[in-house]
């Protein structure tokens, strides 16, 4: 549901509140840090002041005592009695061990041992034993086989340090072991001769300890501690429950004056809101009541002229609405002139616009159609991105594009560097004789005439619509429709396939390429089988023979002329893994040991370890590992059986049983064909027609004088079987 102004308003104000109260708070927390922060500033500068100044006078009776003990003996009797400081409570020279052998000025010490800790260089605390005892800061320097050890009364010595250390903080003068040695505002928990927690002093490393802070007495606390002179430090800190009022109120003095400054604000707002709901509140009711007049009509184009001639909106806004409002209705007044005065051009329009919405439906219908044909277009796109691969994406989209068109026939043909390649076919076989003969021929040269742009042709009774495809500038193919020859595509399909053809180029240069890198394993393959026919003495007509008899079987099973081509070409690398079988095993004329023959069966592992992991020789792995395995599962190396044995190792399988059982070897002579056929159907006890495919079975019992045929022609040197991209001159090797 729409707000109306008055919801709106309520919102910006509960708005407005609640954002002057956060902001009350955060001026409140700033303000209490703040006041916070300047505590501890002035805290900082007040003890270094008082470090300064402690230093000062600290230094100043340090020197002194340092010049008495440069003195002979009896020039410190003379000079004590004369520069001594009033804070001066004894003067006394000492052995190394401590014990006091002469007082140059105070009570009588003789005979009194001062602990090894106070004869250095450093400002200690000590008890002075003559009169009442009390706490005297106590001062050593060498002197002539001993130490010059002076004693002066710390609260009389510090007091002449000046300091304006509000109520709030504190400042403690500390010896090296923590001992308190002056105090200023410490509320008694710190008095001179006391000590503080250990964490509370400075370390000789450390310039200064940061702001720390610690529970005491049910105060908290946050100090700070400086390294002075001679060993000593000075301690700072601030009483954070007199602290934190002061803070506290001004907080609440900021929060305040922010919400007071928000009200300020938000009064001249709200009372602009009501203005503007009162005025919008008027304009609905004077708009109100125009439609009204309008609905009772039942000519609107009267009624707009009506509203033209006999009436006017009442300009009766007060003084106190804004401008923008009193704008509105001078427009609304201006809009009904120019409606009342157009009211007549609408009529007319009314019959041109009937002439044009017939005009348009025509269009409309145009349109779909054109539609119609760009979804098309798409679902050949979505097609193709479904195929499996290049081939099939180019059969799926000349299937598309005949539907499309309304052709016969129609094909891809792609450009290799030496012939031009039929990549995809559908349609009528007059249609494909005519491709073959005569057409397919042509195509470079009409490509080569006509550059990029499409042709049409007649020939052998159809009219073919040629379409180049290029691929960054070369020619990389070309799709050809075939129409009956009396019949013409129609523009609309000929400029929705001259938009979808070209992004056929990726597909056509995909496919070259793909055959270009098919042809370099290919030929890789023929070089690899004439390695392993040398090292194993396998002859160059038993390779031959064994793609011969796998090629035949490939046919017979139905499979594609690819697959046929590769289970062809990688069954010569089926035993290429007897490479790393030592030739003395491969060779022994005598029965192999069990470990021998176990060094034998490993050559299938050898052999897909030597083709490596290239998809494309996916097939040759296949044949390399598993063309040992048997349909009863008898095999090796894996034991499977039936189908799970892939199609082209059963199909090798069989042609290596057959060549093997015709050759002879250094264990076994040469069998004849028939005895072979026997074996391999019927059976002798090592080899069992449970160990191939039942249907290969089938296909070698309807055809297994094929085999007697290609094995006498090959045997003589013949070549069945040509594989694209061999070297027919080394077969032999």
């Amino acid at each position: 549901m729409t707000d109306t102004i008055t919801t709106f308003r309520k919102r910006v104000l509960l708005f407005s509140l609640a954002l002057a109260l956060l902001c009350g708070v955060a001026a409140a927390v700033a303000a209490f840090y703040w006041n916070e922060h300047t505590h501890f500033r002035r805290m900082e500068s007040e003890i270094q002041g008082i470090a300064g100044d402690s230093s000062l006078l600290l230094e100043e009776r340090a020197s002194l005592v340092d010049r008495i003990a440069r003195y002979q003996e009896g020039v410190q009797d003379a000079f004590a009695g004369h520069l001594v400081p009033p804070d001066l409570l004894y003067l006394v020279l000492c052995d190394n061990d401590g014990r006091v052998r002469r007082t140059l000025f105070g009570g009588s010490m003789e005979g009194l041992r001062f602990p090894s800790r106070s004869l250095r260089r450093q400002w200690m605390m000590n008890i002075h034993f003559t009169g009442s005892e009390r706490l005297c800061l106590s001062y050593a320097a060498p002197s002539q086989g001993g130490w010059l050890v002076a004693g002066f009364e710390p609260s009389f010595l510090f007091s002449r340090i000046q300091s304006e250390l509000p109520g709030s903080m504190w400042a403690l003068i500390t010896e090296s072991r923590g001992q308190v040695l002056a105090s200023w505002n410490d509320r008694e928990r710190y008095p001179p001769g006391s000590y503080v927690a250990q964490h509370m002093t400075v370390s000789e490393s450390e310039s200064a300890m940061p702001l720390r802070g610690e529970m005491a007495w049910g105060a908290w606390d946050r100090w700070q501690a400086i390294p002075m002179a001679q060993g000593l430090q000075i301690t700072g800190g601030v009483w954070l429950d007199r602290m934190v009022p002061v803070a506290v109120k001004g907080g609440i003095v900021a929060a305040l004056a922010v919400l007071l400054l928000g009200a300020l604000l938000l009064a001249p707002l709200d009372r602009g809101f009501a203005r503007v709901t009162r005025s919008f509140r008027h304009l609905t009711s004077l708009i109100g009541e125009l439609d009204g007049r309008l609905q009772q009509s039942e000519d609107p184009f009267a009624a707009l002229l009506h509203a033209r001639e006999k009436w006017r909106l009442p300009l009766e806004m007060g003084k106190r609405d804004f401008r923008e409002a009193r704008q509105v209705e001078e427009a609304l007044n201006n809009l009904l002139n120019s409606m009342g005065a157009q009211g007549q051009e609408l009529a007319a329009l009314y019959e041109e616009t009937r002439a044009i919405e017939e005009e348009l439906q025509q269009s409309n219908w145009s349109l779909r159609k054109a539609f119609g044909r760009l979804e098309e277009l798409a679902t050949f796109s979505q097609t193709a991105m479904e195929a499996r691969s290049v081939q099939d994406a180019c059969t799926r989209s000349i299937g598309s594009l005949i539907d499309f068109s309304g052709a016969r026939a129609g094909t891809v043909v792609a450009f290799t560097r030496e012939h031009q390649e039929v990549v995809a076919f559908q349609g009528s076989e007059e249609a494909r004789k005519v491709l073959d003969q005569s057409l397919r021929g042509e195509l470079f040269r009409i490509f080569g005439s006509s550059g990029k742009r499409e042709r049409e042709l007649e020939r052998g009774g159809f009219r073919w619509y040629l379409f180049p495809v290029y691929y960054l500038g070369e020619a990389e193919g070309a799709i050809l429709l075939a129409l009956p020859q009396g019949e013409r595509m129609s523009r609309e399909s000929a400029e929705a396939l001259h938009l979808f053809v070209p992004h056929l180029g990726g597909m056509l240069h995909a496919q070259i390429l793909m055959d270009e890198i098919r042809h370099s394993y290919h030929y890789l393959a023929v070089r690899l089988q004439h390695v392993s026919a040398t090292y194993h003495d396998e002859t160059g007509e038993h390779l031959r023979r064994i793609r011969a008899f796998s090629v035949f079987l490939a046919e017979q099973y139905g499979l594609n002329r690819q697959n046929v081509e590769d289970i062809g070409l990688y069954s010569m690398l089926h035993d290429i893994g007897k490479l790393r079988v030592p030739r003395e095993i491969l060779l022994k004329p005598g029965p192999v040991t069990e470990e021998e023959f176990g060094e034998i069966k490993r050559h299938v592992h050898y052999g897909v370890e030597a083709l490596g992991n290239a998809t494309w020789l996916s097939m040759a792995r296949e044949i390399c590992l598993y063309h040992h395995e048997r349909w009863d599962g008898s095999g090796y190396p894996e034991g499977l059986s039936g189908r799970r044995i892939p199609l082209s190792a059963r199909i090798v399988g069989l042609a290596d049983v057959y060549d093997a059982l015709r050759t002879s070897r250094v264990y076994k002579p040469a069998f004849s064909h028939q005895k072979t056929t026997r074996i391999i159907l019927e059976g002798d006890g090592r080899v069992q027609p449970d160990h191939f495919d039942p249907d290969l079975l089938e296909i070698f019992r309807a055809n297994h004088h094929i085999f007697e045929r290609i094995y006498r022609e090959v045997s003589r040197g013949g070549e069945l079987f040509a594989i694209a991209g061999e070297d027919s001159g080394n077969d032999g090797a």
